[in-house]
């Protein structure tokens, strides 16, 4: 059949198909060269390098975290299940580590700081059906091979220009439309010049009668009746949750003041994200290069010899994930100065509620930090679902009275 005669939509997809060779290999060029440029390598890291992505070997104890907090904090995490799950990280988990080599280069932390339990996101690898208790400590899995690959495909993606806070926002973003969660959050992104990524920055931080979309969606055409444009950020997020299906009840929601909130992280969550980056458009116009490629591109990475070790996985994981639960404790002291003994989150017997703490400190922040008056958190208040405690020990105050 001669050109002329066949359809537009058919010579089109031709020319289409004999350019994308050539698109693809500058995209292929572009990554490799942005690669070398940034890798480190696991035998030139400095321990500079390795506080920056997982937070410093040992906490600083201070008048803000005392020796007490800490003890309370590991005796918790050993009794815990999770302790248990990551332990199972092993030379078997090469997505995960594939996932820590292109986190680590590319946006410069460890994905425990993107999936982290600072940012109330913890994993949810279990079937939707299965309920928790507070004293169960069923084990789970690590994160699976699927996770890892749909936090991988999000990670290389450009959209993000390296930011992981603003990555993790978009998933805190999609776990709460899911869920309906209209509990007050606090989004992790840093301070942003869109008055419209601001605006919903306050309307998150208080509880709310609406979904959350239809608030977000409802200002948009308010502003655009105005005359005014939303950033690309608050676009994409818009369109975002016009792609998530509503739950088809409201349940109820208690968000705890002594607790970390939990926003628990499904593969299909970071999968809708993915769909939403590959159709998200203007004018039927695709705006972002489709994530296969930059999937594929991310594939010609050199990963031997990348940070970090294999052997050293493990003990880089958790030592994030302790990090970053710590953090988050601190986080909430920070809002309630009670003393008393914290939990540590666990990452996949949580129930989805509540919305991240008040102040982001950022891996190694705590190094110098004696500058906030942080007191303990209640540990008297009933275990929620997911969380491991103990008993908390009298202090020295307490023995004193006795």
């Amino acid at each position: 059949m001669s050109r002329s005669r066949r359809t537009t939509a058919a010579v089109a997809a031709d020319d289409i198909g004999n350019l994308f060779p050539t698109v693809f290999e500058a995209g292929v060029d572009q990554f490799k060269t942005g690669w070398t440029e940034r890798r480190i390598s696991h035998h030139r890291h400095s321990e500079a390098d390795i506080n920056t992505f997982v937070g410093p070997s040992l906490p600083v104890i201070d008048k803000d975290w005392t020796a007490e907090d800490e003890a309370w904090l590991m005796k918790t995490w050993e009794d815990s299940s999770t302790k248990k799950t990551l332990e199972r990280i092993g030379s078997h988990s090469q997505e995960l580590l594939k996932l820590w080599r292109l986190s680590c280069t590319l946006m410069r932390c460890s994905p425990v700081s993107i999936v982290s339990p600072q940012y109330g996101l913890v994993y949810d690898g279990l079937e939707p059906t299965r309920i928790f208790f507070p004293k169960d400590h069923a084990e789970c899995s690590p994160w699976s091979d699927g996770f890892c690959k749909a936090l991988h495909a999000l990670v290389v993606h450009s959209f993000w220009r390296g930011d992981a806070r603003l990555l993790a926002t978009t998933i805190q973003f999609t776990v709460i439309c899911r869920t309906d969660n209209r509990q007050p959050w606090k989004m992790a992104m840093g301070p942003s010049s869109c008055l419209g990524m601001e605006k919903m920055r306050d309307v998150a931080m208080s509880q709310r009668a609406r979904h959350f979309h239809d608030i977000i969606r409802d200002y948009a055409t308010s502003q655009a009746a105005d005359g005014r444009e939303m950033s690309l950020e608050y676009a994409f997020l818009r369109y975002l949750g016009s792609i998530i299906d509503k739950p088809s009840f409201k349940p109820a929601e208690e968000q705890s003041e002594a607790h970390p909130p939990v926003y628990a992280v499904r593969t299909a969550d970071l999968n809708t994200i993915l769909r939403a980056l590959n159709t998200f458009n203007r004018n039927g116009y695709p705006l972002f290069t489709h994530s296969d490629i930059f999937l594929r591109a991310s594939t010609s990475a050199q990963l031997r010899s990348v940070f970090p070790n294999e052997g050293k996985l493990r003990e880089l994981h958790t030592r994030s994930f302790l990090h970053e639960s710590r953090m988050a404790y601190r986080e909430m002291r920070a809002k309630k100065r009670t003393p008393r003994a914290p939990r540590t989150p666990q990452p996949c017997a949580a129930r989805s509620g509540g919305g991240p703490a008040t102040k982001r400190l950022r891996r190694g922040d705590e190094l110098g930090s004696a500058a906030e008056v942080i007191a303990i958190l209640d540990d008297e208040e009933e275990s929620r679902p997911g969380m491991a405690s103990s008993p908390r020990a009298p202090t020295e105050k307490e023995k004193t009275s006795k």
